[in-house]
């Protein structure tokens, strides 16, 4: 570079700011400013950096949890169980197998709001597989007791009974509770 132009071009605009002392306070200050509140909000600072590392890892573990119990297989599953109050087993294999999923530490999620949603839908699907370990029997005609076809309480059920018909107030009582798991049950999933 010839130095006329650093003489002439570059020096007049730079040369005063190299030279002047409020110039430099003033960058000093806004440095200064800058890293104070840099080491104040560590956290921020973390969050800001680190968050791309947790969405990725939170998308893999939504990814093969979606695997596991994929949306259209749950509200199916809701839907039968809503509708005809029975379900095939290999159908209730995607809610445990979802649940044994999360039985590992290594498979939450770090997301405070995600953790929450899988807790939730954990408790309410938990809630349900115990009501259905009390309640849902196999049914009585053979060619639907070999494919796994479970019942809410056969003998209460007027369409169902064998032998002594239960009185079906109960029935009804056993009905609303299911509705009732039922409906957490696909609000948590929504959340989630």
């Amino acid at each position: 570079m010839p130095s006329w132009v650093y003489d002439y071009v570059i020096n007049p605009f730079i040369g005063s700011i190299w030279d002047n002392l409020c110039f430099w306070r003033v960058v000093s200050f806004i440095l200064i400013v800058a890293i104070f509140i840099a080491f104040t909000n560590k956290e921020c600072l973390k969050k800001y950096f680190i968050r791309s590392d947790i969405l990725e890892h939170d998308r893999g573990i939504f990814r093969r949890a979606d695997i596991l119990l994929p949306e259209r297989e749950c509200g199916s599953f809701i839907e039968q169980l809503g509708r005809g109050r029975s379900f095939f087993k290999p159908q209730r294999e995607y809610v445990s197998d979802f649940i044994l999923y999360f039985d590992n530490t290594g498979n939450w999620y770090l997301m405070k709001k995600m953790v929450k949603a899988t807790k939730r839908l954990i408790r309410e699907i938990n809630q349900f597989l115990d009501f259905k370990s009390s309640h849902f029997f196999l049914s009585d005609i053979r060619h639907e007791a070999e494919r796994g076809y479970m019942i809410l309480e056969p003998q209460s059920n007027p369409n169902r009974a064998v032998g002594k018909l239960i009185p079906g107030k109960e029935y009804r009582q056993y009905v609303k509770q299911l509705d009732d798991l039922l409906y957490n049950m696909e609000e948590a999933y929504k959340n989630y």
